[in-house]
């Protein structure tokens, strides 16, 4: 006897079958262990939380805040990677503290996921080399804090900076002269893009990049806002353009750094992974990520100080009287010390700026399982330490957290109920603990001399005087600085005498 097979039937069938027996095991793996923080609501099957997660990242962490019961630590699950958010301080300080968790696979991590550094690449990292330097993800923390530590090495980087500030503003300054009534009509975001993002790439990987890939900056911009994306654990093929866009960043310097006019720790750094075998391509790899990471927040950081400064006319003219000292009559630099450290009121604009926009967020590994807070936090999970919702604490910030107050850090929140001050030591811009960002003492000398170079030089005004409305698009989530909700159009014209 003949059996007829109805062959849609059977492969539909199946389907069916092996859909539920994924769906099944990944439902499993949502399970919670014995006293796990409690999973979040809301997670798909295969996919957990990732799709919430890689929309809006920002939007989830303060679900959880809400969800969290007395900010207890909460599980998230991305394509089945188990996830604890930390929200208490008390809490966010002991996982800082905690040897059993590491910062170190989330490096390695991110280097092969996000930037594209190959399996090879990432196993020999792991190797000693003859001189017994390490392992190079064990010491690459310690390496970058070496390379910008304060002294030589920080002065080192700054100081090409700042020439190369010096240069583009001439370019800049002449470019406005020969414009149509001497003035320029720009979106400010992507004008501060060019006038730090080209100084620090020239001074850092020297000036072949740029002048072969002038789009290279706008590249980065966009890695920064699809980072949410590629972090996610989203197969490939459904984040294509951001992987792509990752592609082409390293294609360009695989193409165009000259080893020869990098910072010399960037070339020493490039030899150490010669000394264990890996490959130019994932060398040049690695050189990107450092570019990356001392590029991505500077500009927008420098971007929110400046249009909050068009708000606030007044402490705008205080700061340029502040920080007259520290320049000589022929508007060159002459004293970086005191202006990082005797200027109160542009600090303290600073540091509110980075309270009011940073989205910031520590990741950290779960290497032995341990007891946080009577919640088990189990071997293999990752932890997340998100800053916004911190920042936006009203019995730390007072109950004027979620507006920018330029004077915030110089208030005496002593006698005005709600309007606290916890001074600027309370605000976790660059993360915390052992891992504490090594590139914040160059941000901070990078965005002074950039904001208060750019006050001195320019007039800035907005096209739309209406626009007082802005506030951090979390949707938009950046490694750190969050992008304004809107384009910011400005016109620019020379201060008299610039």
């Amino acid at each position: 006897m003949s059996i007829t097979w109805n062959t849609p039937l059977v492969a539909s069938t199946v389907g069916a079958v092996v859909v539920g027996l994924v769906v099944n095991h990944w439902l499993r793996r949502d399970n919670l262990r014995p006293n796990e923080p409690v999973l979040l609501p809301g997670s798909l099957p295969i996919f957990g939380h990732a799709i919430e997660f890689g929309k809006d990242a920002n939007k989830l962490y303060l679900r959880v805040r809400d969800f969290a019961d007395d900010l207890q630590p909460v599980s998230v699950s991305l394509m089945g990677q188990r996830v604890y958010i930390i929200l208490k301080p008390q809490d966010v300080a002991a996982i800082w503290k905690a040897k059993a968790v590491n910062f170190d696979p989330i490096v390695e991590w991110g280097m092969h996921t996000i930037f594209g550094m190959s399996s090879d690449g990432i196993e020999r990292s792991h190797l000693d080399d003859a001189q017994g330097t390490g392992d190079m993800f064990e010491q690459a923390h310690g390496f970058m804090r070496d390379a910008l530590a304060p002294g030589e090495p920080l002065d080192l980087i700054t100081n090409k900076f700042i020439r190369y500030v010096t240069k583009d503003i001439e370019i800049t300054k002449q470019a406005i002269r020969s414009a149509t009534g001497g003035r320029v009509h720009v979106s400010l975001l992507s004008w501060l893009r060019d006038r730090i993002g080209i100084p620090s790439t020239n001074a850092v990987v020297g000036e072949n990049v740029l002048r072969a890939d002038p789009g290279i900056l706008e590249a980065l911009m966009r890695m920064d806002s699809d980072m949410p994306r590629l972090s996610s654990g989203l197969p490939h093929w459904l984040v294509k353009d951001a992987v792509d866009n990752v592609k082409r960043l390293n294609d360009t310097f695989e193409r165009e750094l000259d080893k020869e006019n990098v910072l010399y720790w960037m070339k020493q750094r490039m030899d150490l992974m010669a000394a264990r075998g890996i490959s130019h391509r994932d060398q040049i790899t690695a050189s990107m990520a450092i570019w990356q990471a001392l590029q991505t927040n500077s500009v927008p950081t420098v971007c929110w100080i400046i249009y909050q400064l068009l708000l606030h006319p007044q402490i705008t003219a205080d700061i340029l009287e502040e920080v007259k000292p520290a320049f000589n009559s022929h508007g060159n630099l002459i004293d970086l010390e005191y202006l990082t450290t005797k200027t109160p009121k542009l600090a303290a604009f600073y540091w509110e700026t980075l309270r009011y926009v940073s989205g910031v967020v520590s990741v950290r590994k779960v290497m032995e399982t341990f007891e946080l807070g009577g919640r088990v936090l189990y071997k293999d999970a990752l932890i997340m330490i998100p800053t916004r919702p911190y920042h936006m604490t009203r019995e730390i910030f007072g109950d004027d957290c979620e507006q920018f107050v330029p004077d915030r850090f110089l208030r005496d929140g002593t006698h005005q109920p709600g309007k606290l001050n916890p001074g600027i030591r309370a605000v976790r811009p660059f993360g915390g603990g052992s891992t504490l960002c090594p590139g914040r003492h160059f941000a901070t000398n990078e965005i002074f001399f950039t904001v208060a170079t750019i006050l001195r030089t320019f007039d800035i005004a907005l096209v739309d005087p209406s626009q007082t409305d802005l506030f951090p698009q979390s949707a938009r989530a950046s490694v750190a600085t969050l992008p304004p909700n809107k384009d910011v159009q400005v016109y620019i014209k020379l201060k008299e005498g610039a």
